[in-house]
């Protein structure tokens, strides 16, 4: 038999030599790929900073030398019970005066300044104008003044805009009652104060009720706490 023809092998194993190469050539000059574990770069301006702590101002701690600051730390709630003796006069002159009582709640907050004393409360009043006549009120106050140490001097103002009642069996009806007052007190501990003051009231009668001009003399416990 004729012998067979070769084929021609050399140019195709120099083509496939040289893809070979190339790819080595390819793999070796990329960067390698970054494992799971490799730690990211992060630029300094996108690092998560620490919560910077403020300093304390002088007068945070009322307890402590410094200026007073009037700081939501420093705010102290006021529930407060108060009794009075009322010395009543119609604003006509005629009639006969009457003594009663009056009894009250309120509540309310305070800051605890060095040198100061101002808060304000609202809460309600009742009054026993005499054996037969008797009224429920709400009653708003604020009040400013002076503290050294455990003392207060302070004056209020306050404003009970409705009364409502029975005067001799009738039903009566008062509107704007405003009072001033001044008071004198003490604190208790951290959470008690006491306090006796004076006021005057004027008592606008409307219905059932005459006008009234009330000198009043009591006393006042207050429980303090945070708000």
């Amino acid at each position: 038999m004729p012998p067979r023809a070769l084929r021609p092998v050399a140019p195709t194993l120099v083509v496939t030599l040289s893809i070979a190469l190339g790819a080595t050539t390819a793999r070796a000059d990329a960067p390698p790929a970054a494992k799971p574990t490799d730690k990211i770069e992060v630029p300094p301006s996108l690092e998560p900073k620490a919560p910077v702590q403020m300093p304390d101002e002088p007068g945070d701690d009322p307890t402590k030398p410094g200026r007073s600051a009037l700081r939501w730390q420093n705010q102290l709630g006021e529930g407060r019970l108060e009794g009075a003796v009322l010395f009543s006069t119609p604003r006509n002159g005629g009639g006969t005066s009457t003594t009663g009582w009056e009894a009250g709640y309120a509540a309310g907050s305070t800051p605890q300044l060095k040198w100061f004393r101002i808060g304000g409360v609202y809460g309600l009043h009742a009054k026993m104008w005499d054996d037969k006549s008797f009224s429920v009120s709400p009653y708003y106050e604020l009040t400013g003044g002076f503290r050294l140490g455990p003392a207060e001097l302070f004056a209020f103002t306050g404003m009970s805009w409705i009364n409502v009642g029975v005067s001799h069996t009738k039903f009566a009806l008062g509107l704007v009652s405003p009072r001033a007052g001044i008071a004198l007190g003490t604190r208790i501990g951290p959470n008690f104060a006491v306090d006796a003051f004076v006021a005057a009231e004027y008592n606008w009668g409307v219905l059932g009720f005459d006008d009234f001009r009330t000198q009043m003399v009591g006393l006042r416990v207050t429980v303090l706490s945070p708000p």
